[in-house]
């Protein structure tokens, strides 16, 4: 009989144990997660009053598995758009009231104090995305929007960055397209992804938000072969030389969507770089 007290005596104590671990664990999970809920909500707290570094910060914090979320990659995704100077409503209107040339000129003035940093901001809201998901036909309208703009975004920080070192709205004196130190080559790859990303986005998106610089840019596509890729290459590295030519007098010419610091057309200015 004491044999039998003692044998129910242990199962009790271990049932207690057992039932006293899986409530903790519970219970800490369900801690975790209300932590991680509060921590997101000041994330976008911090991106809703515009501290963009704040809501960076807080949401790389979170778990792995929290910032997959895909309302949590498209929040961190507008942080870095922010960071990298993106005004959504402004760059809206820029636009419904541009003509259909001279885009990268309405980009570079849009976007004066470039800078390397506000650059690489830049491109971590494109990555946010495109690791969100790669195929634009999948993203939601709000993702692609996102996408597109600031792929616009990208493309006035880089040329303003470099081409309008002053700040003037006009492409500075002696600025050559063709000089890999007055415009890096991995930065002319970058307005060569900023195209591509905001063709395609804005195409899935089915939105004319945008204006006519849609149109703007398909035009400069079919201008010429070596422009073709502009419209479809988001991958910097997949650019051949023509192509980063090209790039360069899609940005220079007096054509389309070019600055006009090359007074001439697309391929006289592809014909100016070596």
């Amino acid at each position: 009989m004491k044999q039998k007290n003692r044998l129910l005596i242990l199962i009790a104590f271990v049932l207690a144990l057992l039932t006293s671990a899986c409530t903790k664990n519970f219970f800490d999970e369900l801690a975790d997660k209300e932590d991680e809920d509060a921590v997101y909500f000041q994330a976008q707290r911090e991106l809703d009053d515009l501290n963009y570094g704040q809501a960076i910060i807080l949401i790389q914090s979170l778990s792995a598995d929290y910032q997959s979320r895909r309302d949590v990659s498209f929040t961190l995704a507008s942080a870095f758009a922010g960071r990298c100077g993106l005004n959504f409503i402004d760059l809206a209107n820029e636009l419904q009231s541009a003509s259909a040339t001279g885009l990268f000129g309405l980009l570079m003035d849009a976007f004066p104090g470039g800078t390397d940093t506000k650059i690489s901001d830049c491109v971590a809201a494109e990555t946010v995305i495109q690791n969100l998901e790669s195929d634009a036909t999948l993203r939601t309208v709000d993702e692609n929007l996102l996408m597109a703009f600031v792929s616009f975004a990208k493309i006035g920080v880089v040329i303003n960055r470099y081409a309008d070192t002053d700040d003037d709205g006009s492409p500075d004196g002696g600025f050559d397209h063709c000089s890999n130190t007055d415009l890096p080559e991995t930065n002319v790859r970058e307005v060569g992804t900023g195209v591509a990303n905001a063709v395609i986005s804005l195409g899935a998106a089915g939105s004319s938000v945008a204006g006519a610089s849609l149109t703007s840019l398909t035009d400069l596509c079919a201008a010429d072969p070596a422009l073709a890729d502009l419209c479809t290459i988001t991958d910097k590295s997949l650019f051949d030389a023509n192509g980063v030519k090209g790039i360069r007098a899609a940005i220079a010419s007096t054509d389309f969507v070019g600055i006009g610091s090359c007074p001439s057309d697309v391929a006289t200015c592809f014909l100016a770089c070596p």
